[in-house]
């Protein structure tokens, strides 16, 4: 438990001084280290955000410079999050630690391979139209790395086969390491192909962290095969913070680049405006309404870190989620009735139990 706290620990003083020489940097040194140069930084940096170049040439260095120091401000507060999260679990006695039932652990994931099918059913036919638009092909991340070019269709075809396969062997046999695996390095290769086209899409951005969770899943189940009876309740808090992590830096985005300034009501109009939905027309023109809707957001996003902590605060969080969701869509047409990110909730639900019961 002790070297949690100091990676935690160490985490917060190397952002510290990250954040000291970001301050110190300007437009000019910005551009040689990341924009004209080779080195390992600016290649670094390229893969993470493949629009660099695009998105520098109309912003500016400046801009990317208050982002870095941001992206810092970020990283404490994980950091300090971590240390006392780590802390506070350091403080309960043995007898109160708890662990996740077997069998919930199996139906955890059940409920990927089900979900990873759901998501990806149209994906084949999205990627097949996408080949006549290869000229426009970005690989991203893993496929960028490893320099892979755009399927043809039959091997697009073979990929999809075998990830549905995978994900048939990984639903019968939940306590195969392998299976797991597979299906996971599979979710991620796809969908980095669906997108290497210059929109990167955050639709799936909870699901997709679920999932590096789930090989962990199958492994504890592997072990405890024979009992049967229990997994650790390490694996429920990463998957729970896999759900509720995107919420919550979302909402930490929002007050790093304005403050609470942001949830005055002027900002929520403006974006409603913009994407020009008639309820959402009409919900901009009543400021304190728009003040309301902000001051929830923030609320909803900044608390869900508390699930983590409080077990009944799930209900909470599911129900402000549902709502959120559903506003998002009438209000700004931005996902549908069901959005990805609320299919996601049902891994909150692996109720733990005291280990001594």
């Amino acid at each position: 438990m002790k070297w949690r706290i100091y990676l935690s620990l160490l985490l917060l003083v190397l952002n510290l001084f990250l954040a000291l020489w970001v301050r110190r940097l300007d437009e000019k040194q910005f551009y040689y280290l990341f924009i004209a140069s080779d080195g390992y930084w600016s290649i670094f940096v390229q893969n993470i955000y493949p629009r660099l170049f695009t998105e520098y040439a109309r912003l500016g260095g400046a801009f990317f410079i208050d982002k870095l120091l941001l992206l810092s401000w970020r990283v404490h507060w994980l950091s300090l999050i971590g240390v006392v999260w780590v802390y506070l679990s350091s403080l309960l006695p043995p007898s109160s630690y708890k662990v996740i039932p077997y069998q919930a652990g199996i139906l955890c994931v059940r409920c990927f391979v089900l979900l990873a099918a759901w998501h990806s059913m149209d994906w084949f036919w999205l990627l097949s139209a996408a080949s006549d638009w290869v000229a426009f092909y970005q690989p991203i991340g893993i496929l960028k790395w490893l320099n892979v070019p755009f399927p043809s269709f039959f091997f697009l075809g073979v990929c999809f086969f075998l990830f549905y396969f995978f994900l048939l062997f990984l639903f019968l046999f939940p306590a195969h390491f392998w299976w797991a695996v597979l299906s996971v390095v599979s979710w991620v290769i796809l969908q980095g192909w669906l997108y290497s086209f210059g929109k990167l899409d955050h639709t799936f951005a909870p699901f997709t962290m679920v999932s590096f969770c789930i090989p962990f899943v199958s492994y504890e189940l592997y072990r405890a095969r024979f009992q049967k009876e229990t997994i650790p309740l390490e694996i429920y808090r990463y998957i729970a913070l896999a759900v509720v992590l995107p919420y919550f830096l979302s909402g930490l985005e929002k007050l790093s680049v304005s403050g609470f300034s942001w949830a005055d009501g002027s900002t929520l109009a403006f974006y409603l405006r913009l994407h020009g939905q008639a309820w959402g027309i009409w919900l901009a023109e009543h400021w304190f309404l728009c003040l309301l809707f902000s001051l929830a957001t923030l609320f909803f996003q900044l608390s869900s870190l508390l699930v983590l902590f409080f077990p009944f605060w799930r209900y909470v969080f599911v129900v402000l989620g549902v709502f959120f969701h559903l506003s998002t869509y009438i209000f700004m047409g931005v996902g549908g009735w069901v959005s990805p990110w609320l299919l996601d909730y049902v891994f909150l639900f692996l109720k733990p139990y005291p280990k001594n019961n």
